[in-house]
């Protein structure tokens, strides 16, 4: 299995035919941003990452979130020890790309969150990612992974594990 770590978005090619990727990639993270902030403007993007985690072609908007706006579990969670996180996935729809979106929540050991930025690593298996992990650490610089994986079924569903 190959991983592949965030590459630094400050680092940009000087190859036309990159380059155009790399304007394509930035107009797709901003309209998928952009959606997503007007669903949850109250929400503190910690990292995002655009990846195509389902591998239809088009790529995925993953925003990694401590909190977010539509949660309303937390304090059970947190009163019985535990740490909510989410992983918001914005996916894009052809000419139209804000037509779907979900929030996916997992509990991590308490005082574990996701700080910085690079928090993404996506994993292959040959050419098709087959899951993105998210790191989240505690006050003591221990981590703990947030994993995600999108699986699409025949009829087009989409399944979260």
């Amino acid at each position: 299995m190959e991983r592949e770590a965030n590459q630094d978005q400050s680092a940009h090619s000087t190859d036309p035919a990159t380059q155009g990727k790399e304007s394509i990639e930035r107009e797709t993270e901003d309209i998928l941003a952009k959606y997503f902030h007007q669903k949850f403007p109250a929400t503190e993007v910690i990292d995002k990452c655009l990846v195509d985690i389902d591998n239809d072609g088009l790529p995925e908007l993953l925003v990694a979130l401590n909190t977010y706006s539509g949660a309303s579990k937390d304090a059970e969670i947190i009163k019985n020890g535990l740490t909510p996180l989410y992983v918001a996935v914005v996916f894009p729809k052809g000419s139209n790309p804000t037509e779907s979106l979900s929030v996916i929540g997992k509990t991590v050991p308490e005082d574990f969150s996701f700080r910085g930025t690079h928090l993404f690593t996506v994993e292959k298996e040959g050419e098709r990612v087959d899951r993105v992990k998210v790191k989240a650490v505690n006050s003591q610089g221990s981590e703990h992974y947030f994993t995600l994986k999108v699986t699409v079924e025949e009829d087009g569903v989409r399944s979260f594990s």
